[in-house]
């Protein structure tokens, strides 16, 4: 059984760089693990994603549970070549510049049909 990729190997084939949004998946793709991080204090944020970047692991989603996790967002965000993200949203506009986030309860999954019209430069919201 063939697994089919989810990231189109056209894309970038023209010498383009891909938009924002395709490199976020296609970092995503290659990630397997995701680390999940609740962070009380936003100066320990940094450190731990050069910790995890070391250890292999470029993906972490900073869980918004704390008081300080927007910060902690920000600064993971200063790790070159790691992927950040923001967990348990809940509510429009508070992932703090994070490239990725989860909902709590959210089952719904986007399509590979959707998945595949944001990474050809189509619009990234999906509308459930």
């Amino acid at each position: 059984m063939s697994k089919r990729s989810i990231v189109p190997a056209e894309l970038g084939a023209s010498g383009d760089l891909p938009s924002p949004e395709v490199r976020v998946l296609q970092h995503l793709a290659a990630c397997r693990v995701i680390a999940v991080a609740t962070i009380a204090d936003p100066r320990h944020a940094e450190a731990t994603s050069r910790a995890l970047l070391a250890g292999g692991l470029s993906c972490i989603e900073i869980t918004l549970r704390t008081p300080g996790a927007a910060e902690a967002i920000r600064e993971a965000r200063r790790v070159q070549g790691m992927l950040v993200g923001a967990g348990t949203v809940l509510s429009n506009g508070v992932a703090h510049g994070a490239l990725a986030m989860t909902t709590p309860g959210d089952t719904s999954m986007s399509t590979l049909d959707e998945v595949e019209r944001l990474m050809l430069g189509q619009s990234a919201r999906v509308v459930r």
